[in-house]
């Protein structure tokens, strides 16, 4: 995306109520012009985020705002240096750190209780799970090595929150401290636009929506919002079919968060994995 067209993208969502941005990739760092964007998002809107792999020294080039931030890929920490951070700015500092069923949590713990050295409390962790995996069938493994973290966590009073929610027949019975984890995912949150200015609904559903720019005109505001609630509804839908029609929660205090749309889980896995309660009525 050149800058042009996305300072007109960006007056086009500010002008529509949007006021945080997160520029993300791929890997933003490497945009030739990175620093011109950053740039033309500080006119528009009072908080943007930039999540990246800290491949290359643009990050450290990057001028912030109290309430800018900047999240880590933990997968690239092995180049993370003290420089990384960008200490010498305001704003905030995370580490995206995911946990799978293959992950050593002992090992985890000391790396990043080294990385975290380095940003000289300014980090913060957030966690997340594979959101490619049925996180059901691995849950005792998963809960085992996430009890171990938080844990670790709470008693070297490290800060430390979930990147994604959770459904709750996986947090049922898990024995994770997650915080206020209601297993929603909300529509306000959703929306993803691409270098070529189509609308996805997020990460985890990557699917093209409609293109923002037609016949040289960016369409109402409010054909982007049905064409996201459309597709919130047929995820719901989807979780409902499959695994959450005899849910007592489902709606009230779930939804199946940002998992159960997926076809990784079933009505069976749900049951089977999280002993969790539900009626038949």
């Amino acid at each position: 995306m050149t800058p042009d067209v996305f300072e007109e993208l960006c007056g086009y969502l500010c002008k529509n109520g949007i006021t945080n941005l997160k520029i993300m990739g791929g890997e933003p760092t490497v945009h030739k012009e990175f620093l011109q964007i950053i740039d033309i998002a500080k006119k528009f809107f009072p908080r943007i985020a930039i999540f990246t792999n800290a491949l290359n020294e643009n990050i450290q080039k990057v001028v912030l705002r109290e309430h800018d931030s900047i999240i880590y890929n933990f997968n690239f920490a092995s180049v993370f240096t003290e420089s990384t951070f960008v200490l010498q700015q305001p704003g905030y500092r995370s580490l995206e750190v995911q946990v799978r069923a293959t992950t050593d949590e002992k090992k985890l713990f000391q790396k990043l209780l080294a990385i975290l050295e380095l940003g000289k409390g300014r980090l913060t962790t957030s966690f997340t799970l594979d959101c490619t995996s049925n996180i059901l069938q691995s849950k005792s493994i998963l809960s085992q090595k996430l009890q171990f973290l938080t844990e670790c966590f709470r008693n070297h009073n490290l800060f430390y929150d979930f990147d994604h929610t959770l459904p709750l027949c996986f947090l049922y019975k898990a024995g994770i401290n997650v915080g206020k984890n209601d297993g929603l995912c909300h529509f306000k949150d959703c929306g993803l636009i691409d270098a070529s200015l189509n609308l996805r609904f997020c990460n985890q559903y990557p699917d093209k929506l409609i293109c923002l720019k037609q016949n040289g005109h960016f369409i109402p505001w409010s054909i982007v919002k049905n064409r996201l609630l459309l597709k919130f509804f047929q995820n719901q839908i989807a979780v409902l079919s499959k695994a959450c029609k005899n849910c007592i929660f489902y709606g009230s205090k779930c939804n199946g968060g940002c998992w159960m749309g997926k076809d990784l889980m079933s009505e069976n896995d749900v049951y089977e994995f999280s002993g969790f309660p539900v009626t038949t009525k």
